[in-house]
């Protein structure tokens, strides 16, 4: 249960130098890094990877159950191979989906959210919960964009999985897996049952909110 918590929390941060470990005045383990000019500066107890397993399961959590299978495959072999990715994107509903559309037609928005492209809403397969998007897989400009050395290493582990790089550099991001695999005849079938729940799940918070405050009246005057 441990090694699969700093697992999931190594996925969600990649430090830009190596982690060691040194003996702290009470012989106590406590980690470190390297900070500017090579000095060594402690980790607050908010930065470890333990403190953030349960944020990148929560993003994993809005996914399909099969891409959450596969994902956590693929997520394995890159932690064997050193590569520990940021998950930028996962499941989206259909208004995220259209406020990223919009963001990525004004370039100011685009650059800083670091959107390559976006689909129109009702199309995208993150609205399915079949696709997510990875941080620094590649840099450059448009046409000369090329992926980066952990990029590389991530495109092949997620295409061994199953995961579709649809866009190629265009989006080099953009990881998906086929509606087939989850059981949908086709793209459109996949992102429609997925808004279906969603409406169901809204629905099903508004009578929660509804019947709490009568409960609460029948409490006082009981």
């Amino acid at each position: 249960m441990r090694k699969t918590v700093l697992l999931s929390a190594c996925v969600f941060i990649a430090l830009a130098s190596p982690v060691f470990a040194v003996k702290a005045k009470k012989d106590t383990d406590v980690p470190v890094r390297k900070g500017k000019k090579g000095k060594i500066v402690v980790v607050p107890e908010t930065e470890t990877t333990a403190k953030r397993a349960p944020r990148i399961n929560q993003r994993l959590a809005g996914l399909h159950p099969q891409t959450q299978v596969k994902m956590k495959a693929a997520l394995k072999d890159m932690d064997r191979i050193g590569v520990c990715p940021a998950i930028t994107s996962a499941y989206r509903s259909t208004a995220q989906q259209h406020d990223i559309y919009r963001c990525a037609h004004r370039h100011r928005c685009r650059v800083q959210r670091g959107i390559f492209s976006a689909r129109k809403p009702g199309t995208s397969l993150h609205e399915a919960g079949l696709a997510v998007d990875f941080a620094d897989i590649a840099h450059g400009k448009k046409r000369h964009r090329q992926l980066t050395q952990d990029g590389r290493k991530i495109v092949k582990v997620m295409q061994k999985h199953g995961f579709k790089w649809r866009y190629g550099l265009k989006d080099p991001a953009h990881f998906e897996l086929d509606p087939s695999a989850a059981g949908y005849k086709s793209e459109k079938a996949a992102i429609t049952a997925a808004q279906i729940r969603e409406a169901k799940q809204r629905l099903a918070t508004r009578k929660a909110a509804s019947v709490e405050p009568k409960q609460k009246a029948r409490r006082r005057s009981a």
